[in-house]
């Protein structure tokens, strides 16, 4: 009994374990394409899952680089353009001598080909007729050493004296002056006998420094003439008073348009200047700052400068220095 027991296998009552069959994703893919389907493939991503991606510390420190100077740079250019708007608008240019030269030099490239813009008067332009009688207006608080009375006739000519130019007039009464004078006023008067205002000046002695409507808005009808004579010859010169609700520094723009109309500025001399040395550059005159330019002609130069309430016009350094004496007393 014992044998036949032990002959038995003990485990043949044990039922076989059933098959069982897992389905995977990649099973599904290979079912698909075994049979027609759209053929996959699969890729192992459980790598990918929680990765961190890194930058590196140099890009990073580089990319904060590049826009701190970027920052730097916009704020240069900024701080740049105030400055030069600043200067350009508190006229600051013959205080700085490389930035005036730079200017004037520029200027005087362009002086034949710029043209001065045309006037437009403001609202406020002043009503009246600038061909009115005028009273005489003395502007020197010191004598000049000799004067002289030179008339601007409409009418048609009636003596040889009356077919000269200005300048010729001008350069005929000086001869009745003695040599000792060095300082001339010269009073213009029109027919009647009444002091000649700007604009009937400028018509008949063909100085035109500046439209007639920027004169009769900003000027007085009054105008001042003078000579200065040393030994290179005579020069004259002209003064003008600002209206008393005028500011001289607002009409400083166009002021300096005289310095880029050399055609124009060469009326105001007696002979012929020759040619323009350079550019305008600043100066100082009895105190005062000025603006001044030399011609090729020795002892040709235009100075201009403001002394209170007065615009100074000269052709010559001293005729503008004795000038702006005599104004201040």
């Amino acid at each position: 009994m014992a044998e036949e027991i032990s002959s038995e296998n003990p485990f043949s009552n044990i039922p076989t374990a059933p098959t069982i069959e897992v389905r995977t994703l990649h099973g599904d893919v290979q079912s698909m394409s075994s049979t027609g389907g759209t053929t996959m493939q699969v890729e192992d991503v459980t790598e990918m899952i929680g990765r961190k991606v890194s930058i590196p510390v140099s890009q990073r420190e580089g990319g904060g680089n590049i826009l701190f100077r970027m920052i730097v740079l916009v704020f240069t250019i900024l701080i740049a353009a105030l400055i030069v708007s600043f200067i350009m608008r508190a006229d600051l240019l013959p205080q700085i001598p490389f930035l005036n030269g730079f200017f004037a030099q520029s200027s005087s490239t362009t002086a034949t080909t710029t043209t001065p813009r045309e006037y437009v008067p403001s609202a406020s332009t002043v009503n009246f007729d600038p061909y009115a009688d005028i009273e005489a207006l003395r502007f020197f608080r010191i004598d000049p050493d000799a004067t002289l009375f030179l008339t601007l006739s409409w009418g048609a000519a009636e003596r040889t004296e009356d077919l000269l130019t200005f300048s010729q007039k001008v350069t005929e009464k000086l001869k009745e002056v003695s040599g000792s004078a060095k300082f001339i006023e010269l009073q213009l008067t029109k027919d009647g006998g009444k002091p000649a205002d700007t604009l009937t000046f400028a018509s008949l002695s063909g100085i035109n420094l500046f439209p007639a409507q920027f004169m009769t808005e900003n000027f007085t009808p009054h105008i001042a003439a003078f000579i200065h004579r040393n030994p290179k010859g005579s020069w004259p010169g002209y003064i003008f008073k600002l209206l008393p609700n005028k500011n001289s520094r607002l009409l400083a723009p166009q002021i300096q348009l005289l310095e880029r109309s050399p055609q124009v500025a060469a009326t105001l001399f007696l002979v012929s200047p020759g040619t323009p040395i350079g550019g305008f550059v600043g100066s100082t005159r009895g105190g005062l700052p000025a603006r001044e330019q030399t011609y090729t002609t020795p002892g040709a130069v235009i100075s201009y400068a403001w002394q209170d309430r007065y615009f100074i016009i000269s052709t010559s350094f001293e005729g503008l220095e004795e000038a702006l004496r005599r104004l201040q007393g």
